[in-house]
């Protein structure tokens, strides 16, 4: 029986370059996803695009561990859609920026380890949950109906900034 020979360490330069054709994979799939969040949940499309790129960076700048999967996640489009129809995009921003501030502060503070105790069901769970909820959203699409408007667009525009709001007409209908 003969022995495998030995691994190559990953440090370094050769980690570095085996670190760049992954990097452009992970760009290529998250920019399309991030710009189809930022449009599907009525955020501006720039918006998407900065998010996929800070992401990028700041996970490949900060990343702890070479398993560590990061990027857009489709499930969020809902509870993001929630945020920026209730609150509005500026808002959306602050609460986005004080979500990040808790995760650094608890990363400081070790309690990740804590989210082993919720059980993978109960994440099973939550994520079929938002799979079931955005197929049935899209299930009148499916039998023939009309696609609605997105969160972001649901609201009549306002001519001239007054108080009083009328929707303005389609450039079809004019």
């Amino acid at each position: 029986m003969s022995a495998s020979p030995p691994r190559p360490s990953c440090s370094g330069w050769t980690a570095r370059r085996a670190d760049v054709p992954a990097s452009v994979v992970v760009f290529l799939v998250a920019v399309p996803l991030s710009l189809g969040i930022a449009l599907a949940s009525g955020a501006p499309i720039m918006a998407g695009l900065v998010a996929a790129v800070v992401g990028g960076v700041v996970a490949g700048l900060l990343g702890g561990s070479p398993l560590q999967v990061t990027g857009p996640a489709a499930g969020l489009t809902v509870v993001v859609a929630e945020l920026v129809a209730r609150f509005g995009w500026q808002t959306t921003c602050v609460i986005t920026v004080g979500a990040g501030l808790l995760q650094i502060g608890f990363g400081f503070l070790r309690i990740g380890r804590f989210a082993a105790a919720i059980p993978p069901a109960v994440v099973h769970g939550m994520l079929a949950g938002i799979g079931i909820s955005i197929a049935l959203a899209q299930l009148h699409v499916v039998l023939g109906g009309r696609p609605e408007a997105g969160p972001g667009r649901t609201r009549p525009r306002c001519r001239g900034g007054s108080s009083r709001c009328t929707p303005l007409r389609s450039r079809s209908a004019s």
